[in-house]
């Protein structure tokens, strides 16, 4: 399954905009290769989460990223961690169609650089930068 994976991913990526080669590799890591990786197209309707990191010194202002999970995903599930800062569950509604990649969260070991690393095993999409404009945010889902 991995060998056709990583050329999938990677033509998604080049078609999209994303050109360098680092990028490129740090998001085939992001996905177990290992696992069924395709494109999916996210509509209108549907609802996308990530886990935002809160504000810090190094970066004042919440910043929306590329990976987003399904409700019900664990930051572990993802490989990712609160870091300092912490994290906060955003919720966001789809308005546009956008194609996105879907596949399942690769282990990663622990990164405090990023804030990254865990068992992973949840499914994510990764949508390229310039399908950001398709979402709305709804709200974020802090803990009572």
């Amino acid at each position: 399954m991995s060998r056709n994976n990583e050329p999938l991913i990677r033509d998604f990526l080049k078609r999209n905009g994303v050109r360098d080669p680092r990028k490129i590799a740090e998001i085939c890591r992001g996905f177990d290769l290992t696992k069924p990786v395709y494109q999916r197209l996210v509509e209108p309707g549907d609802r996308l989460f990530q886990f935002l990191r809160n504000e810090d010194v190094s970066r004042p202002v919440s910043q929306t990223g590329n990976w987003f999970c399904l409700a019900g995903a664990t930051m572990d599930g993802l490989a990712i961690f609160s870091g300092l800062a912490g994290r906060r569950l955003q919720e966001f509604a789809v308005q546009y169609p956008v194609l996105g990649l879907e596949g399942t969260a690769a282990s990663l070991p622990r990164a405090w650089g990023w804030a990254g690393g865990g068992g992973g095993g949840a499914t994510q999409i990764y949508l390229p930068p310039q399908a950001l404009f398709a979402l709305v945010g709804v709200g974020t889902h802090l803990p009572a």
